[in-house]
Order: structure tokens, then sequence, then C-alpha cells
């Protein structure tokens, strides 16, 4: 983010809560907030939408930099700015935002241009300044959605996400970003449901879908039950869908599971191509949203691990980038670690139609240098947003496979993870950037490391 320096032949302003300021908002935040400057001032503002210029109130003020929050008194279309390609209530100025997709508001160029600029400030502690690929389109791609099952103001049943950093609720039926099968599979509940006598409802709905239209989901309940109300089997036999689960979830945080879902009807995925491979896709197990893009860097890491007869693949959900590795580069030894016990059965039904020995085993990616697995050639990780936990990086840094492949949903902790193995003798060979996630901040990279 850039920085406005104050006028040094003035004294500064002293802003403070209540102080109402027209601003123009050039920028968009890590967080997905809109950024203003007034002078040496950065102001943050939620509910707002990029290339507006919005007359507001400010809430706090930071005692410790020259950072402001506020919330927005009333807003004007900039001319130069460009209206969103396809409506989105969440994304238009006056509205409560979901948080989804903050750069929706943009012109894509820009949005692309800005998602570079945050990609390049990220990596360049270790001097990468890759390319940002996208594949696919840019809205209609996210195969998942959950959604919070809650009450409108008419007391009608509504799917909703929560606005980031409130308690606040946006509406979420419909919603431009996910597949046209799960978007019209949750304006089906929502009519289902308005109909059905039930007594209670779910607390939380997840939707799995597919590009082909098939549909799983997935009903979350509040409370600790033996089984699901008698009026949720007729209201899935309504839906149409391919299979749906139940799950219990009473913890009073933000966490949406705390189960494995039990499977009441039908089938418990849907079957979606990632790259060379079809592969099985729950409500639970972890897949990636945007199976274009995704499925191009699994074929990619496939590439680099030719050569390498014996890989571990660590964080590996349902092993696509390890199996990719025996499609594409001739693996004949897989191991593969998942703490998701479904990932791992998905992992394991798809090694078991390639010819490889594979061993799934549902254990950390730390449990798994104890494991006694057989010395690999390559290991593959792909970790959680925070990066490698300190020991799987202790782990691999003791081990010293030949060759590390690297795939990051984060590109802060990727380079802090990256200066770490180069220090110990790790050559950065190649690193590429994916726009997996289009109108949001985030970047995927795939990386290729050698002793």
């Amino acid at each position: 983010m850039k920085q406005r320096p104050a006028n040094p032949s003035s004294a500064p302003r002293r802003f403070r809560p209540g102080d109402r300021l027209v601003l123009t908002f050039e920028e968009v935040a890590e967080d997905g907030s809109c950024v203003a400057y007034e002078g040496p001032l950065e102001v943050r503002v939620a509910e707002m939408v990029l290339g507006c210029k919005g007359y507001v109130e400010i809430d706090h003020v930071s005692p410790h930099r020259p950072m402001a929050w506020g919330r927005v008194l009333d807003t004007r279309i900039v001319p130069s700015a460009a209206p969103p390609r396809e409506l989105c209530l969440s994304a238009m100025q006056g509205a409560v935002r979901c948080g989804g997709c903050p750069l929706l508001p943009m012109p894509e160029a820009d949005g692309i241009a800005l998602k570079v600029r945050w990609l390049h400030t990220a990596l360049a502690s270790i001097g990468a300044t890759p390319v940002l690929e996208r594949r696919g389109p840019s809205l209609r791609y996210r195969n998942r959605n959950i959604y919070h099952v809650v009450a409108d103001i008419d007391g009608l049943a509504m799917l909703a996400s929560r606005v980031p950093a409130g308690a606040e609720l946006a509406d979420m039926v419909p919603c431009v970003a996910v597949l046209p099968s799960i978007d019209a599979a949750a304006s089906q509940f929502i009519r289902a449901l308005s109909e059905a006598p039930q007594t209670e409802w779910p607390r939380y709905l997840a939707l799995r879908g597919n590009r082909a239209g098939e549909v799983v989901g997935e009903l979350i309940f509040g409370r600790a039950m033996t089984a699901p109300p008698a009026w949720t089997e007729q209201l899935a036999e309504r839906l149409g869908w391919a299979g749906w689960g139940w799950s219990v979830n009473e913890d009073a945080g933000d966490a949406v599971r705390r189960s494995e879902p039990v499977w009441a009807a039908g089938a418990a995925s849907v079957m979606e191509r990632y790259g060379r491979l079809e592969l099985p896709i729950g409500t639970a197990g972890f897949a990636q949203l945007n199976a274009e893009a995704a499925g191009a860097m699994y074929e990619l890491a496939g590439s680099w691990l030719a050569g390498a007869e014996t890989v571990w693949d660590l964080y590996c959900g349902m092993g696509a980038i390890g199996l990719h590795g025996v499609v594409v580069g001739g693996v004949s030894k897989l191991f593969g670690a998942e703490s998701g016990a479904s990932s791992i059965e998905a992992a394991r039904a798809v090694a078991a139609t390639l010819p490889v020995q594979a061993k799934f085993e549902v254990m950390t990616a730390a449990e798994a240098f104890a494991a006694g697995w057989e010395r690999p050639d390559a290991v593959v990780v792909n970790p959680p947003r925070k990066g490698l936990e300190p020991a799987v990086l202790a782990g691999l840094l003791a081990l010293r496979p030949a060759k590390l492949i690297y795939m990051s949903c984060n590109p802060d902790s990727f380079a802090r993870d990256a200066s770490r193995l180069m220090a110990d003798g790790y050559r950065l060979d190649e690193v590429s950037a994916h726009d997996l996630l289009p109108q949001t901040r985030h970047a995927e990279l795939l990386a290729r490391f050698s002793l």
C-alpha cells in the first residue's frame, strides 16, 4: 500500500472520530476494503466501491500510525468508473458487501494490474516477479459455496454470508461467483425450505457442484442429533440433488464444520475433471474451487516431477498433484498425508485406477516424517495460508529431497518459507502465478526448488 507524505510546510491535521471528509477511493486493501487518502492519512471503508467519491465519517483513528476507518454517508460515481460486469447486489454501492469479490466493481484489467502489484510486492524479498496466468471465466467458476441459513426481516429463510469483521449478514442468492448449478440449487433450497413443515432449520448449507451441472448438498445443524429431522428427506427428494448428507456443529465459534458428514441418500460426491484426472469432490473434502485453472497447475507440477521415482505429497488433499506426477511425470511410488479422512478416501480411490504403488494416510504433514515411508526423490507441499509449520519445514531441511514442489495460496507465507529454504541451500528454479480466484486479491503460486 502506498503512503502519502505529509506537506512539510504545514503542521499535519489531527483527525478524530466524527470527522467528516469527502474522499475519492483509489485502491483496494488486503482485507477487501476500499482506500482513500487525506494528506498522510489512509482511510479504509468496507462498504465502498473503487472509483467512487464518498462522503465519509471517521469511526476510529489508529493511535500508532496514520490510518483510520470510517463509514459512508453518501457516494457519487466518478464518471470514469466502469460498472460491474454482472449485477451483484453485494458489490453495488451502498449495499452490504459479502467480501467475496472485492475487485468486482473494477475494470478487469485494472483489477489484474492491482493483483500483480500485490503479488510482486509480496515476492520482492526473493526477487521473483512471475507473470499472472488466468484460465477459465472470471465469474461463475466457484464449485462450492457454504451459506448461513437465517431468517430475513420478514421471517423467511435466507442464505447468507457473514460480512468480514462484523456480525452483519449479506444475502448470497444470487451469487455471480459460483457455478450456475450451485446458484440454482441454493434458490431451489430456499423455496423448498419455505414450504417444508420443518420445526428447525439447519445452521449452514454446503453445496458442491461440477461443470456438468450436478450438485451434492450437506445440511449442518446446530444441535446434537442421531438423525436429521424427518422433513429433510422429503425436501432433498424435491430438489433433485445427486446426493445429500448432514452433520452437526454445536460450537459457538465461526467454524462451519466440526464433524464429517453422514450421507443420507445418493452420491457423496460429484466427479470433476482437474487437468488429466477425474476427481470426486464432496462437501467436506478439500478441492480447489476453480477446476480449470487448478487443473493446469496440477499438470505443470506433474511435469516437474518427471524423473522422480518416489514422491511424498504432504498436505495432499485428494492427492491431485502427486497423482498428476503419475500420469504426467511417470512417478511409480507415491505417499500422501492429509488430516481429512474424506480427502484421503478420494485419493485412494483415484490412485487405485492408476499404475502406481500408492499409500495415502490420514495424518498431519508433520507426522509423515516419522511414518517410515521410503526416502523420496521429490516432495510436494501444498500448505494452508499460514504456510509450512515449523515442524514440517525442519523435517524438509533434515530430509533434503533433491526436488521440492511448493504450491501456495499465500504469496507472503510462501516468500517467508522460500527465503528459509534458499538460505539452507535450495535453489528456486521456477515460480509461476495463477489467478485461481478472480475478483479477489488471492494468487496461487507453484514453485520448483532443487539442491
